[in-house]
């Protein structure tokens, strides 16, 4: 499963007032934190078409400050599919959710689509101080093709093995039997 604590997808829209904190060499600077939340997605979903499933996305909160107002969703997603972004109201320090987002296709073209889930949130590590947050952890969305054909070929399980396994040991109980 994907797995990051932040990266090119955050961004904090605050800074440390001076005094508070590691303000780094001399005096009265600011520092901007970082993310506060570590995101895990599986690295592929597949979708199949006319149909629906559920990204489960682990969310933990790594820090001593609770993220509030968190809002989930997709970025990337190829026409034809369909996904309403969660809220989810706080997350604790230290707790973890699994949260279930629905993905929908109708009419999607077949191909793999990287994507993104994106959570936003805010933190406040005082009254005065407070950030908003964007990360993201990308994930290959494969949308499976339809057709009376693709069901057919299956996923290219090798069933005449099975078979053939199957007559071998009916001819070998019979020749076992038999004498």
């Amino acid at each position: 499963a994907g797995e990051t604590t932040g990266g090119p997808g955050e961004e904090g829209t605050a800074a440390i007032p001076a005094g508070t904190g590691d303000t780094g060499p001399g005096e009265g600077g600011t520092i901007s934190p970082g993310p506060i939340l570590s995101l895990r997605v599986p690295h592929r979903v597949s979708l199949p078409p006319e149909d629906a499933v559920d990204l489960v996305i682990g969310i933990k909160n790594t820090s001593p400050y609770e993220a509030e107002d968190l809002s989930i969703g997709l970025a990337g997603l190829p026409p034809g599919i369909r996904s309403e972004p969660l809220t989810v109201t706080s997350l604790p320090p230290g707790e973890e959710i699994a949260v279930h987002l629905p993905l929908a296709s109708s009419a999607a073209t077949a191909g793999r689509y990287p994507t993104e889930v994106r959570v936003r949130y805010t933190f406040c590590i005082d009254d005065d101080a407070c950030f908003k947050f964007s990360q993201s952890a990308a994930f290959l969305l494969v949308v499976a093709s339809g057709g009376a054909g693709d069901v057919a070929k299956g996923s290219g399980f090798p069933w005449w093995l099975v078979l053939g396994a199957g007559a071998l040991a009916v001819l070998a109980l019979v020749l076992f039997l038999g004498k």
